[in-house]
C-alpha cells in the first residue's frame, strides 16, 4: 500500500493559453490539456491534474520529472476523478485558490 498527497496554488496556472501545450506536453497529456481548457476554469482543472499526477508519483515511488505522462487523470459522467493506473485510488479538491490531491495505491 503507498499514499501520496500534494498541493499548489491554482494562481501558478492562470495564465497558460490554450497554445502553450508544447511547452507543457511533457506533464499533460494531449487529452488532458483539452479537458482542461474546455472550461473557463482551465487552471484549477489544471492545477489539479498535476497535483494528482505528484501525489500518484509519490504513492507509487515513481517520483521524477519524466513520470508526469506516466499517469493520465480524466473524469468519469458525474464529475469525479479517475487515473489510468489500476490499483490507484484519487481525490482532488480546489479551495481558497489551493487545489490538493490524495492518490492512494492498494495493489503492489
Amino acid at each position: 500500500m503507498g499514499i501520496g498527497v500534494d498541493l499548489i496554488s491554482i494562481k501558478r496556472f492562470k495564465k497558460l493559453k490554450k497554445n502553450d501545450y508544447q511547452y507543457w506536453s511533457r506533464v499533460f497529456s494531449k487529452k488532458e490539456w483539452g479537458l482542461a481548457f474546455r472550461d473557463k476554469n482551465f487552471s484549477q482543472h489544471l492545477a489539479g491534474m498535476f497535483v494528482a499526477k505528484e501525489a500518484a508519483m509519490k504513492a507509487t515511488g515513481k517520483v521524477g520529472v519524466k513520470n508526469f505522462r506516466f499517469f493520465e487523470i480524466s473524469y468519469r459522467k458525474q464529475g469525479e476523478p479517475k487515473i489510468n493506473k489500476k490499483g490507484l485510488y484519487i481525490s482532488i479538491s480546489h479551495a481558497e485558490g489551493l487545489a490538493v490531491a490524495v492518490v492512494i495505491k492498494m495493489k503492489n
